[in-house]
């Protein structure tokens, strides 16, 4: 009977024990692997910050096909930007698209995320027409090269469920929302 009773009080406090996990928080650096795309970057929407790069040009409209930031188990980040052009002349539409793919590495610590950017990819359609307008794949890759720098960036990354708030060192701030959420 005595072993009995002790067998009972032993799984009397293991079961206890069980019951009493610590919760282990989840590092940032894993909670942001996934798809992300771009809500907006400081308040606009991706198509309102590209309008006003184009300026005033009233006969170039200018749509967002894909707009993501990748990230991977590995530490690679992947930021994918497809655009497509509708050029309108003489009551005249013509349709080009570009996707852009940079690659580089992410490290997380705390609330830093750093990344470096590393190399660009560019895919012009159709690109006979990019080609008859002066633009090579080469020329804008070299051009997004010059503007990025492939640089070191670093930024604080603050995540709210399914959106993460990324406020760059020059206080730029970008919303991501996961696309297709646990």
């Amino acid at each position: 009977m005595p072993r009995l009773v002790l067998f009972v009080i032993v799984g009397v406090q293991f079961i206890s024990a069980c019951g009493e996990k610590e919760l282990i928080p989840v590092p940032l650096s894993e909670q942001i692997i996934g798809v992300w795309e771009i809500v907006t970057i400081d308040g606009k929407t991706f198509e309102e910050f590209f309008a006003e790069e184009l300026g005033d040009e009233e006969d170039i409209e200018a749509n967002a096909t894909k707009i993501e930031f990748v990230f991977v188990e590995n530490n690679t980040v992947f930021l994918d930007i497809g655009m497509e052009f509708v050029f309108t002349i003489d009551a005249v539409s013509i349709t080009m698209s570009f996707d852009m793919v940079i690659k580089g590495t992410y490290t997380v610590s705390d609330s830093t995320l750093t990344t470096v950017w590393e190399d660009i990819s560019v895919t012009l359609e159709p690109e006979d027409l990019w080609s008859s307008a002066g633009v090579t794949a080469q020329d804008l890759t070299k051009s997004v090269n010059n503007e990025l720098g492939l640089e070191i960036e670093h930024a604080e990354a603050v995540l709210d469920g399914d959106i993460l708030t990324v406020t760059a060192d020059d206080g730029e701030t970008t919303v991501l929302k996961r696309v297709n959420p646990n």
